[in-house]
């Protein structure tokens, strides 16, 4: 599919998205995780564009956004997000993220509320438990560790890799995943290092429009287990959709069932 792109010029930097779809249906952002880029949501934005107005975004340090040595916080992130929602006149988008996307969109909707109609949260870093400073060094290290290896490679041996790794993966969202990861800047990883401003159930509480939980197995590589998921329905009345055998890519490795109940979910919304 052709997209329009454009530059959005907020908070100091330059930020890069996509845009396509009915221009006059209710706007649906999607915010990627952390590595990957805008586009990395194409599978799932083409299957909306019928009806919605989409929007991608290469998220700062991302894709062609700009790409700061600091501002890599769940605040700059959100922050950014509020800016192209205002620079291109967005009424009350629907935001849509993935992990480090999720835990943005949520941000959004917990600072500006005022912006936003629903959100649908695909596996976001909520582990029920702050981590100590030598747990974030490890998990830090490891991650440099990985985009470096991840960089050092081609993207035709990433894609190989991936595939190997990954064979419920379209060849095409494996090329697009390849491609992020040579254009991410490692500064991203910044983020993870970020004691969280509000806990995992704080920040939850704090959301007042409807949300929409997507959640894989811990067993497949999924972050928000069983366990909290339940007790985040039971307490805060997210709706939540647990996809049996997906991991962290949830949309990625079960795709049919993502996109049935996230359509699911904002019809419900939408008709409210």
């Amino acid at each position: 599919m052709e997209w329009q792109t454009q530059l959005i010029g907020t908070n100091g930097i330059n930020v890069h998205v996509f845009r396509g779809g009915a221009s006059n249906g209710v706007p649906i952002v999607l915010l990627h995780g952390i590595t990957d880029s805008g586009l990395c949501w194409e599978r799932v934005a083409v299957t909306l564009t019928d009806t919605y107005d989409v929007i991608m975004i290469d998220a700062r340090g991302h894709g062609q956004s700009d790409k700061p040595r600091t501002g890599y916080t769940y605040p700059d992130h959100a922050a950014d997000v509020v800016g192209v929602i205002d620079a291109l006149g967005l009424d009350k988008p629907v935001l849509i993220g993935h992990s480090m996307g999720a835990a943005t969109a949520a941000t959004v909707a917990h600072r500006y509320p005022e912006k936003v109609r629903a959100l649908v949260l695909e596996d976001p870093p909520w582990y029920g438990e702050t981590w100590a400073e030598d747990e974030r060094n490890r998990i830090m290290n490891d991650w440099n560790t990985w985009l470096s290896a991840l960089k050092a490679l081609s993207i035709d041996d990433l894609v190989a890799q991936q595939h190997a790794e990954s064979p419920q993966w379209l060849e095409g969202e494996i090329l697009v995943w390849a491609q992020s990861k040579h254009d991410v800047d490692p500064a991203v990883l910044q983020l993870i290092d970020q004691p969280p401003a509000l806990t995992n159930y704080d920040l939850a509480a704090a959301l007042t429009c409807p949300a929409l939980l997507v959640t894989g197995d811990v067993e497949q590589g999924g972050i928000v287990s069983a366990d909290l998921a339940e007790q985040i329905a039971q307490l805060l009345g997210f709706e939540i959709a647990q996809i049996a055998g997906a991991g962290h890519n949830i949309r990625r490795d079960r795709f049919a069932q993502y996109i049935e109940v996230v359509s699911a979910f904002v019809k419900r919304v939408l008709a409210g």
